[in-house]
């Protein structure tokens, strides 16, 4: 599928869910050829995992007073992923044009180095029913949840190789003004390459020319960096923007 404009790619949204009840989540790619899978399992291995997680987990304390309690596995991979640390998390959004901003990010904050862009589309209860689950969408806290993360801070816990999908806690503004959820992945196949994937995933790809009208068109929708990380780094990131050129 392909969209040239806001328009189409709406289009292609109402398409493909307007005639089911599920729920949809989705997801940018500033590059149409990446696969779906976290950064943790792009660069680094299991024990690489452990290591970094726990390592932060140690030192974070001393850099904030609002942390989680230490065995809470949870909530501290939330927040590494927060933080952008590479963990078993990919994030997706309930908003597709929040997906569609991200898809953007290349031409949006350099314009220089930018390629075909892309958008995935998961319908999450049927992933987590793929992966021997019910059709529910799990909270990030949830039994379920937590036993696919505690490999990633101890080796002493197993989990078969799978993908899930859960909600987030939304314990920061970002994961709010994000409409944030997650995808667990205690395996390295990506989630485009996973078992039965036509069943629960889209794609839909931005050519390299629409994009800048497409990014335009979403600005003046009010989605852009200050807006999306609503955070004051990002709005004086806005500001140096909007009023870079006004004095040449």
């Amino acid at each position: 599928m392909k969209a040239k404009n806001i328009s189409e790619y709406l289009s292609i949204i109402k398409d493909q869910t307007n005639n089911s009840k599920l729920i949809h989540w989705y997801r940018g790619h500033s590059g149409n050829s990446w696969d779906l899978v976290p950064s943790i399992w792009r660069d680094y291995n299991s024990e690489d995992e452990r290591y970094m997680n726990n390592e932060f987990l140690w030192e974070a304390k001393t850099r904030t007073s609002h942390y989680p309690l230490d065995e809470d596995w949870s909530s501290w991979l939330s927040l590494m992923q927060h933080y952008g640390l590479p963990t078993r998390l990919l994030d997706w959004s309930k908003s597709p044009l929040v997906a569609l901003f991200f898809a953007l990010d290349n031409y949006i904050n350099s314009t220089d180095d930018f390629t075909d862009a892309a958008v995935w589309l998961l319908t999450p209860g049927i992933l987590n029913t793929v992966s021997g689950l019910n059709k529910y969408i799990y909270s990030i806290n949830n039994n379920v949840a937590k036993k696919m993360i505690k490999p990633a801070f101890n080796d002493s816990y197993k989990i078969e190789p799978k993908i899930i999908a859960v909600s987030s806690i939304e314990h920061d503004i970002r994961m709010l003004v994000q409409q944030s959820a997650f995808t667990i992945h205690s395996t390295n196949t990506p989630l485009d390459q996973y078992m039965r994937s036509q069943e629960y995933l889209v794609k839909i790809n931005i050519p390299k020319e629409c994009i800048p009208q497409i990014a335009e068109e979403i600005y003046l929708l009010g989605f852009k960096n200050s807006t999306v990380f609503p955070d004051l780094a990002h709005l004086a990131l806005d500001l140096k923007k909007r009023f870079k050129h006004k004095n040449h």
